[in-house]
């Protein structure tokens, strides 16, 4: 019995041993092969091609070893300044009346119902319509025009289903399958956001009543759509404050239909000027980080000299407007570079690019087959199969094709990597219309 047993313990230790062995040898032929890779990959920096194709690297430690490094990013004194001066904007930002009035008043209008928007709908578009005949019967006044009827029958029309709900407009956010979809899945939004918001009492409900009054009666002055330009604006602005990326998202969504605009590149500087406003103000609060790169700071001095440049042109105060709008246009670089830093996002903007260029693509579809012929782009002499060119939202088609082109390697990505089947199916889709 004792012989056994002590065959049994040598062979389970022999067992063991060689288990041991195999993984002692994996793991140093593992470790082989590691310090072989590493000594490829530091000749391969250290070679020829190395100095050639990562010249960034030593140019990004020249620039930290260098006058920039040494005496303003690293210099004890300055930093400490720095962030003196950024302690100081934080704590009266934070303990400003205006940013807690701001606050206040987001969390106030989302916790009314739906109703008090119904109510401020319909009085709107009631009032608008009474503006309308009023213009009509009353011959000093403005003409009046059917499209502040139409206006205002839409918006009356729309209100009305809000009358019957009482569920506040947070709550109806959090669990509609649009609301989930644009704020949760596209901007980002937890689901704690819209938590703890409770129902105002109806006594709010009459300023809702007087604000949709004082709506309607102000177009007698201004067209209707722009005070739901106005309004829109208001809930963007509002969103962006809460959430710069989305200023980024939106930027990015907007840049073709932009042309539907009288001055589309000062609209596109609004926005990234508004956007950029928003991401100081979280930036002197802590809730943002901006890290400048070796190219971040070519670019930053590259608009610091079209800014300086400015003041010696021949063209006064146009050029030096021109600059500004150079620079904030500029700008929406770092915005994209500081903002968009995590994978999530990165995937939010490539949608975002997707969606609009796939909105471009069929308008463009649809102009081609309703639109009639556009021979404004062609030349018979070397296109005369060629009936038509789509312009879509652009001026020319050459603009429509380079916008799609550059669009479209994100798409087909889109395809490959997603593994849903809908999704599949829909941007294979997207890729024959494109």
């Amino acid at each position: 019995m004792t012989n056994e047993k002590e065959t049994k313990k040598d062979v389970t230790k022999k067992i063991k041993y060689k288990h041991l062995s195999g993984i002692a040898a994996f793991s140093l032929l593992i470790s082989l092969f590691d310090r072989l890779g590493e000594a490829f990959y530091n000749a391969l920096i250290n070679g020829f091609f190395g100095k050639i194709f990562t010249s960034y690297s030593s140019l990004r430690k020249r620039l930290s070893n260098g006058f920039f490094g040494t005496y303003l990013v690293r210099n004890s004194k300055i930093k400490r300044f720095f962030r003196r001066i950024r302690g100081f904007l934080a704590r009266n930002l934070e303990s400003s009346v205006t940013l807690s009035a701001t606050t206040k008043c987001i969390d106030k209008f989302c916790s009314f119902p739906l109703q008090y928007y119904g109510n401020y709908g319909l009085f709107f578009g009631i009032y608008t319509i009474v503006i309308y005949y009023v213009k009509r019967f009353i011959p000093w006044l403005d003409a009046a025009q059917s499209s502040h009827l139409l206006v205002g029958i839409i918006v009356a029309i729309a209100s009305f289903p809000l009358l019957f709900s009482r569920v506040n407009l947070a709550n109806s956010v959090k669990n509609s399958v649009f609301g989930r979809g644009v704020f949760k899945h596209t901007f980002g939004f937890s689901n704690e956001t819209f938590d703890n918001k409770k129902t105002t009492s109806r006594g709010k409900g009459n300023l809702m009543l007087f604000l949709g009054l004082l709506s309607g009666i102000a177009t007698l002055f201004i067209h209707p759509i722009y005070i739901i330009i106005a309004l829109f604006s208001i809930v963007v602005i509002a969103l962006i404050a809460t959430t710069p990326e989305i200023g980024v998202l939106l930027t990015l969504f907007m840049i073709p239909f932009l042309s539907f605009t009288e001055y589309p590149t000062l609209w596109l500087a609004s926005m990234i000027a508004v956007t950029s406003f928003f991401f100081i103000i979280k930036l002197i609060r802590g809730k943002r980080i901006f890290k400048l790169e070796v190219l971040d700071f070519v670019i930053l001095l590259f608009g610091i000299l079209i800014l300086i440049s400015s003041s010696y042109s021949a063209g006064g105060k146009a050029s030096l407007y021109s600059a500004i709008v150079s620079f904030v246009l500029l700008f929406g670089y770092f915005l994209l570079v500081n903002l968009m830093r995590t994978e999530i996002w990165i995937k939010r903007c490539v949608v975002t690019l997707v969606t609009s260029a796939s909105i471009v693509a069929l308008i463009g579809i649809f102009e081609f087959i309703f639109g009639g012929e556009n021979k404004n782009w062609l030349d018979s002499r070397f296109y005369g199969i060629i009936k038509t060119r789509v312009v879509s939202l652009f001026e020319n088609p050459n603009m429509l094709a380079v916008f799609l082109v550059m669009i479209f390697p994100f798409l087909l990505a889109i395809s490959i990597n997603s593994k849903e089947r809908n999704t599949k199916f829909l941007t294979r889709t997207l890729i024959i219309a494109f």
